[in-house]
């Protein structure tokens, strides 16, 4: 395995990030080298985080390679992201290793799944965490608690006018903080591959 040094200007990591996304795309053309040089790269990494997490070898084991059978089948999503594969796979450890610790239940049969949907679900909370509290609140109980906008504004003691434009105003702004979290990643993604 070649490690990269870093001499102060930030190319090696510059570097690594260009070479993981070339290695995704051999992945996402079904080439095995690909996952075997990431593997090689960050295989270490996992298993020390999973190991951490779990203290017994064959659970790391399994958990890792859980990870990786993942980024085997998403890797085309980890690109369209262009976030960077070392974060992106440990917090696929972390969560493989947390669910195996908890003995949890995968709701869709597929750990896997499972923590690709925690990590999306991240994403929306951070997002939604942001916005004014009224509109925050209506979202929940339409979309979470199920109810409908008379059940809203009865709950709320605003009207069924009210919690439409509360609805509405909350949508546009969660939608727009996701493109915006996203455009944010692709931004930095750019700027990475670009300079050096």
């Amino acid at each position: 395995m070649h490690e990269q040094r870093d001499n102060g200007t930030g190319r090696a990591s510059v570097d690594a990030a260009a070479n993981d996304d070339r290695l995704l795309e051999a992945i996402q053309r079904r080439d095995a080298a690909g996952l075997a040089a990431l593997y090689d790269r960050y295989g270490r990494s996992s298993y020390g985080l999973a190991y951490r997490l779990l203290g017994e070898r064959e659970a790391a084991e399994a958990v890792v390679e859980e990870a990786f059978l993942l980024l085997w089948r998403r890797a085309g999503e980890v690109r369209a992201q262009r976030g960077a594969v070392e974060p992106w796979l440990m917090t696929i450890v972390r969560r493989l290793a947390i669910e195996r610790r908890r003995g949890a239940v995968s709701a869709t049969g597929d750990p896997s799944l499972d923590a690709v949907a925690a990590i999306e679900a991240d994403r929306i909370r951070a997002v939604a965490d942001a916005l004014p509290a009224e509109e925050r609140e209506a979202i929940e109980l339409a979309y979470f608690d199920g109810l409908t906008h008379a059940e809203i504004a009865e709950r709320t003691g605003v009207t069924s006018d009210a919690v439409k434009e509360r609805l509405r105003l909350g949508l546009r702004r969660l939608r727009e903080g996701l493109e915006d979290r996203q455009g944010k990643r692709r931004s930095r993604r750019r700027r990475g591959t670009s300079s050096g």
